[in-house]
């Protein structure tokens, strides 16, 4: 039997990431077809062969592994050249798909149906419900490849998709899905390496001839990873200058808002950028002492790049440092190459153990945290005055613990403004006020007075309430605010959302926050749509940067289901990484942060599936989200947010095996961030389940990392990882690994 060339071409429907021609080809890369978010059923596809006068023996479906229909029915036709116009249409029965609840929703079920089908032309599959799992949050089915098995004087070649058609969507020829994994001129031809900054053109030509020497000497491997390094910076680098000249012409038209807003986000993208530099050149340090390809003497210099403003004011500042191994925001913010064959791989999809789904944050009621007793409103796991959130690093209201170097290992504070959600407090200047002062409880502000509003006309009016016989009439009114340092921020918010609901954004009262946040996510798309999303996008992501800050786990869980929203519209619109990054990276950093918070395993869980989500998004990618999880800790650091990196890289390495982030890099910080020997035992604990991740694709290359553990615990690691699978050189135990008992 041999595969029979077959084209989609008529669907139901399909999600924009996940279109329906997928499945006319296999790869690697194949990412298969989605129905729509909350579809309704059965959904049916057509598939025609090429050749007419196919005879099919077989058919195989491989389905997505949560996102898992009850059963597809199949039909067969011929005698027409569309399924409609058919005069034989045979119905030849249907299979039942597992709920694949035994693997825990990691495999995938391949379905074999054997068929006696001779000149058959099409092919439908109707395809119906799904089972409902707390992975498939929009309640959708996904088969990732289909084939056709037969006996035809068509092969499977390249599959033509004209005519392709879908109710709704309009498939043009044959180009790709809306996002891919590559970049422009990553594989047609080779980006510039010229920029105003000649350092950093000098730096670039470095890593160029490296790259070069590599492919001479047949590392390919190497020299792709160095190549997808390169293009990442020049994206960057490019998107600096862009953005530079962009302010300058703001300035020139007196658009100061304008022209303050490019600023803050050129600042972001040149650390970005810089650490994107760094990253590359450390994967090579040592060839690039020996490149003799420029620089002072005909030598590599790495040292003369930065250390502030450039003079010019496309430069790129940011101050790097060579013997700083920090890694900050860059690294790379597509994707890593394939090791087959060096091509940045498609968009990959969501999986399983990173999904993003509304069950994670929204238990029933209230979203994974239970009220307390008391009935105050508050929530545990939380303080008494939990009403107040921390967006600042300068303290916490009500209170709450400071923000210290052992809470936020990323050292600097955040690029935002002050922390709009404090109280007015005397001495407290700039910023959003409260126009109601008090002394730290919520019951104590004065509330502004009662706003009516008519039925169907309120604000926040569709969000529903933990009180079901409750409605957002009954929410108390939110404060006035009294203009500050935030106003522009404010004002951006005001033209998307409308006054009052900024109000309730702004508000000390949490259940209003937690309200409008709900309401954002009701109207992301029409956002997208009006005002657009070059308006709206930095807007929300600023509204989300304070958001995800909040100390009350409810609002925090909520800002979660808002960030999902828009990064699922970044990326429908396919925005590139060097736009989306610069607006998501303090929000990542954030909820790194989150990840040491054991008082709030819900929180915890949110914060993990969205950062793996980052990782699995086109807009963001596994490569930079690798750097940042790699990012240096300080030397005083508290145990819990040591556990947390460990436990993110352990994450990214199951995810993305050495894509995202290598072994020895990891095992590098693993041994810097002194893990292995660490007097904490979670510590260890979590750095030795961190060294079985790597040892499946290190193999015993791993023991050179742990040359300083004392014999009792190097013995206890080989034994531990001698009993584990790996593509490298397994341990093998000997005498010297004998307990001698």
């Amino acid at each position: 039997m041999n595969k029979l060339a077959f084209s989609v071409v008529s669907s139901s429907g399909e999600e924009t990431d996940y279109p329906a021609r997928e499945l006319n080809k296999h790869s690697p890369q194949t990412r298969g077809w989605q129905s729509p978010r909350f579809c309704s059923y059965p959904q049916t596809l057509i598939l025609q062969l090429h050749d007419p006068a196919s005879s099919i023996s077989q058919l195989q479906i491989l389905a997505h592994q949560s996102k898992i229909p009850t059963k597809i029915e199949v039909v067969i036709a011929r005698g027409g050249s569309a399924f409609e116009n058919c005069t034989d249409v045979k119905r030849l029965g249907y299979i039942s798909l597992d709920s694949n609840e035994r693997s825990n929703f990691q495999a995938r079920e391949l379905k074999s149906v054997h068929v006696n089908a001779d000149q058959t032309s099409f092919v439908k599959l109707v395809v119906h419900r799904c089972h409902v799992n707390k992975y498939n949050a929009y309640n959708q089915v996904g088969l990732i490849a289909i084939n056709c098995l037969g006996v035809s004087d068509s092969v499977v070649g390249n599959v033509s998709v004209e005519g392709y058609r879908s109710s709704g969507h309009q498939v043009p020829g044959n180009s790709s899905s809306g996002k891919t994994g590559g970049r422009a001129g990553g594989a047609g031809g080779a980006r510039s390496l010229q920029f105003k900054d000649p350092q950093l053109t000098q730096r670039l030509k470095a890593l160029e001839g490296v790259k070069k020497a590599k492919a001479a000497a047949e590392d390919f491997d190497d020299a792709a990873l160095l190549k997808a390094a390169l293009d990442n910076v020049t994206s960057l680098a490019e998107a600096v200058d862009n953005l530079a000249a962009r302010m300058k012409e703001a300035a020139v038209n007196e658009d100061y808002a304008e022209a303050a807003r490019l600023k803050k986000q050129r600042e972001a993208t040149k650390l970005a950028m810089n650490d994107a530099l760094e990253d590359a050149e450390s994967s090579c340090r040592a060839e690039l002492e020996n490149f003799s390809g420029g620089g002072r003497g005909g030598g590599y210099d790495a040292g003369g790049y930065g250390g502030g403003e450039s003079k010019n004011d496309g430069g790129y500042g940011g101050g790097y440092d060579p013997d700083d191994r920090e890694i900050g925001g860059g690294g790379g913010p597509y994707s890593s190459p394939s090791k087959q064959g060096g091509a940045a791989p498609a968009n990959v999809h969501r999986t399983p153990s990173g999904a993003l789904t509304r069950d994670v944050f929204r238990s029933p009621g209230v979203g994974g945290v239970r009220q307390d007793d008391d009935d105050d409103g508050d929530w545990e796991g939380t303080n008494d005055n939990d009403d107040y959130a921390a967006s600042s690093p300068s303290g916490r209201m009500g209170g709450g613990k400071k923000v210290g170097m052992d809470d936020n290992p990323f050292g600097a504070p955040r690029s935002s403004p002050g922390n709009v959600f404090e109280k007015a407090l005397p001495g407290n200047k700039g910023g959003y006020k409260f126009s109601g002062g008090g002394d730290g409880m919520d019951e104590e502000i004065p509330q502004a007075e009662k706003e009516e509003f008519a039925e169907g006309e309120h604000p926040l009016d569709g969000v529903p309430l933990l009180n079901e016989n409750g409605t957002v009439h009954d929410l108390p009114t939110p404060e006035h605010l009294s203009k500050g340092s935030d106003r522009q921020e404010v004002e951006k918010l005001v033209k998307i959302l409308g006054e009052y609901r900024v109000r309730c954004f702004f508000s000390s009262n949490w259940q209003l926050r937690d309200a409008v946040l709900t309401k954002t996510s009701m109207m992301i798309e029409g956002l997208i749509e009006d005002p657009g999303f070059e308006t709206a996008a930095p807007a929300l992501c600023s509204m989300i940067e304070r958001a995800v800050d909040d100390r009350n786990p409810k609002v925090f869980l909520t800002s979660l289901i808002v960030l999902d929203d828009v990064l699922h519209e970044m990326e429908k619109a396919a925005v590139p990484s060097a736009t989306c990054i610069p607006m998501l990276s303090n929000i990542v950093s954030t909820l790194i942060i989150k990840l040491s918070d054991r008082a709030q395993p819900k929180a915890v869980e949110g914060a993990f599936s969205m950062l793996v989500n980052f990782a699995l998004s086109s807009c963001v990618g596994h490569v930079y989200m690798g750097s940042v999880a790699l990012k240096s800790l300080p030397s005083r650091v508290a145990p819990k947010t040591v556990v947390a990196r460990f436990e993110l890289l352990s994450k990214l390495v199951a995810e993305f095996g050495d894509e995202a982030v290598s072994g020895s890099r990891v095992l590098e910080f693993v041994k810097d961030a002194d893990g292995f020997s660490n007097k904490d035992g979670k510590v260890r604990v979590a750095a030795k389940d961190l060294v079985k991740s790597i040892y499946g694709q290190m193999g015993k290359e791993v023991l050179s990392f742990l040359g300083d553990l004392s014999a009792r615990m190097l013995k206890e690691y080989r034994k531990d990882l001698s009993k584990l699978q790996t593509v490298g050189e397994a341990i093998e135990l000997g005498e010297e690994d004998d307990d001698g008992d």
